[in-house]
């Protein structure tokens, strides 16, 4: 049992290195944690937010993607009217990209 504090004591380098791994080990694993709720959070989030809705869009020529032409006001109103859809609501996105003058 003596030579167990006299090494600790006498071997400071590689018991400080020893404490310091722990400790870092330590903190990663907290921190991986975290995250990873975080994460489950944000999907669980993202699933509930997505689960009642529907999302129309124009057929395109890329497999998901968004680009196609313009959905009417015609059709807007005219998914207002089907029986059980509560609200409509239009939306537009502009894609952005920086000159590079």
């Amino acid at each position: 049992m003596i030579s167990i504090y006299y090494n600790l004591v006498n071997r400071k380098l590689r018991t400080s290195l020893t404490i310091l791994g722990i400790t870092i080990g330590i903190v990663a694993l907290t921190v991986m944690g975290a995250m990873s709720e975080k994460l489950n959070n944000l999907v669980n989030g993202a699933i509930d937010y997505y689960n009642t809705r529907i999302i129309v869009q124009p057929r395109s020529g890329i497999p998901g993607g968004i680009l196609g032409p313009p959905l009417t006001m015609e059709i807007l109103e005219s998914l207002e009217r089907i029986p059980g859809i509560e609200a409509a609501f239009p939306s537009t996105f502009v894609f952005y990209q920086e000159d590079d003058d």
